[in-house]
């Protein structure tokens, strides 16, 4: 168990000073989000679309940021589906934070790959709300866009109850919220609608949670 623990932490050293020297050599700063995110598309793009396929609709919905992006979620590879965004596209959603719970942005390995392309981490733990999104509130009102997944989990039977952080998110009309679906078509081949952008009001963050889902299903 000793061995084991001191072989973990040694890993996350050594990966720790592999991304600083990175950065360090190239110039990179990890918590510039946009310009990562960017960097990954060129980097990722061409391996991304040799392997997964998928197909956009309703770009032109993506117009006026910050704004909402609420997406149901049904595999785990659904975040980096925005890599294959057409790259005259791409600065629609440049920036964008990414809402990740913390059971798994804590892995080590996650979150090495995840923050430097704008995931926000969450605690399942906390229920105040002004609390729990904070950073995502943060980033909306300093212009960039947030990805979230209403149902707060992966949801491939949509059994899972909605969860209200949205309607929160929403409540007040600041910002628009745009609802998306993701449809797996076949293996490894995907379509990632986008609906038009809506205003959610009310004190009521269940209720309006509900509404942004109906959208979501209905596209």
């Amino acid at each position: 168990m000793y061995r084991a623990l001191t072989n973990t932490l040694y890993s996350r050293t050594i990966t720790t000073r592999y991304a600083t020297g990175i950065a360090r050599k190239t110039g990179l700063n990890f918590m510039n989000i946009s310009r990562n995110q960017k960097l990954a598309q060129v980097l990722l793009y061409p391996f991304f679309h040799s392997i997964i396929s998928v197909r956009f609709c309703g770009l032109t919905n993506l117009l006026i940021k910050p704004y909402i992006l609420a997406c149901n979620h049904i595999s785990i590879i659904d975040p980096i589906l925005l890599i294959g965004i057409p790259r005259n596209h791409i600065d629609k959603i440049s920036g964008i934070r990414i809402i990740t719970t913390s059971h798994f942005y804590d892995r080590w390995y996650v979150r090495a790959l995840i923050r430097p392309i704008g995931a926000i981490r969450i605690d399942k733990i906390i229920w105040n709300y002004e609390y729990f999104f904070r950073d995502a509130i943060t980033a909306l009102n300093s212009g960039n866009p947030i990805l979230i997944y209403p149902e707060g989990g992966r949801n491939k039977d949509g059994r899972r109850t909605i969860k209200p952080g949205v309607g929160f998110l929403a409540s007040g009309a600041k910002y628009n919220v745009v609802p998306a679906k993701i449809i797996r078509v076949g293996p490894l081949k995907y379509e990632l609608r986008i609906g038009k952008p809506m205003k959610v009001m009310g004190s009521d963050f269940q209720k309006s949670a509900g509404i942004v889902h109906k959208a979501i299903l209905n596209l």
